[in-house]
Order: structure tokens, then sequence, then C-alpha cells
């Protein structure tokens, strides 16, 4: 989830306007929430927006706040001129900045990955049940948001049981789709709608490998339940 902020830009006078608008928008591109002020700079009220995808109020491609180019700069802190479309059609340019404190809520350097102890079930069973079907377990606590994983996940990334890992570390070996990730599991947190994406993965080892990332939730208080299958 992303806040950005828009300002309509005036080139003629080389400074921004007061006229500003705030919108909530998550990973999946989708308007989630819009400021009261929306009307005034996009021509719609806020309810009309909310649940639309962020595509309906830009020019182009783009223009989109999540297309590589732009993503890496607002993410850096910088602002970036797009064009967007008013509701009664005509296209103006507005300044996109990411909202700071959105910026430093987003952060997960103070999350961490420890291993799954089995409680109740034989250890060597769930080891060699991993190791013969090459997949591994893990599990995140939404309330305390600690995550933690089976051997089978350190083993199919050729890494110590021991290594210290934040989940935003275990995203580098994603290959592809890092961005997707992301929003598969935040869209299960949010709505409990499970997720199946194949993907590769870049073992620590440089080792290329084709894998499948399911998930889906758990009953038991708030609590997901993801798992790689070769």
């Amino acid at each position: 989830m992303r806040e950005f902020l828009i300002r309509r830009y005036r080139s003629d006078q080389q400074h921004l306007e007061e006229r500003s608008v705030l919108l909530r928008i998550d990973d999946e591109s989708t308007v989630m929430q819009a400021a009261a002020s929306c009307e005034a700079v996009l021509g719609y009220e806020s309810g009309e927006l909310e649940g639309q995808p962020v595509q309906r109020i830009l020019a182009s491609r783009q223009d989109d706040p999540f297309a590589t180019a732009n993503r890496h700069l607002i993410e850096d802190g910088q602002r970036v001129l797009l064009t967007f479309r008013h509701k009664e059609g005509f296209f103006f340019t507005a300044e996109l900045s990411l909202r700071q404190a959105s910026r430093d809520s987003d952060q997960a350097a103070s999350a961490t990955i420890t291993p799954r102890d089995i409680s109740g079930m034989d250890p060597g069973l769930i080891k060699s049940a991993e190791s013969l079907a090459e997949f591994g377990l893990w599990e995140l606590d939404i309330a305390s948001n600690e995550m933690f994983w089976t051997d089978g996940m350190y083993q199919q990334l050729a890494l110590r049981t021991s290594t210290r890992i934040t989940p935003e570390q275990a995203l580098f070996y994603c290959q592809t789709g890092q961005a997707r990730v992301r929003a598969l599991f935040r869209r299960c947190v949010r709505t409990g709608q499970p997720f199946h994406l194949d993907l590769n993965i870049l073992t620590a080892r440089q080792t290329l490998k084709r894998m499948t990332l399911t998930g889906r939730p758990i009953k038991q208080g708030a609590v997901f339940s993801v798992w790689w299958v070769h």
C-alpha cells in the first residue's frame, strides 16, 4: 500500500498550484482511498475512484507510478511529473510523490525469519518429507509480524538453517515477479484469498530453480501458511 500526493502543476508559472489530493493505492494499482479534495483536482468524488484501477486517471502507461522508471524515482524520494486525465476528459500535468509517512512505514527491516519448531510432530519425519518432495513451509503471524520457516525452506534456497534473513532479503531470491509476490501476500492478508504463482528462484549457490509459491489463510488466528514446491 502506498500513499501518493498529487499536485497540479502550471509550467507557465514554474511552480505548483495549491490544489492537491492524497490517494492510497495498493500494489495491484487499485485506488483504495481518495481524500476529499479529489473532486477539485481530478473531477471525481472520492467514492467514485475507490476500488477503481489507477489507470482510470492516467493519460498513458508511461504515467503509471508503478512503472519501473517512475517507481524507482518515487521510492528514492523524488517527485515525478505525470500526465493525468480529468473526469471531464481533458489532460493536465501534475507532480506525484510518495508521502513520507507512507514511505517510512513500508520498511520491513525490523522483521526477521525464524526456523519453525514443529511441536508435537516428529522432526525427522518433517525433514524427510521436505527433502524427498523438495518443498518447505512457512507461516506469517500477522499480529506480531513474525515469519517462521521449516528446514525445507532454507534447503530450497541453499541456506544454512541458522542464517538470519528478513522477508525483504528473501524476496531478492525471486528473479521475477517480486512486486507480484508482495501484492499476493497483502491480498491474502487483507481478503483471505488463496494464491498460486510459478516463478524463477536463484538460490544462494547461484542455481536457477523453477518453483511454485502457494498460500492460503489458516483459521487459527491471524496466520496464513505459504509453501514452496519444486
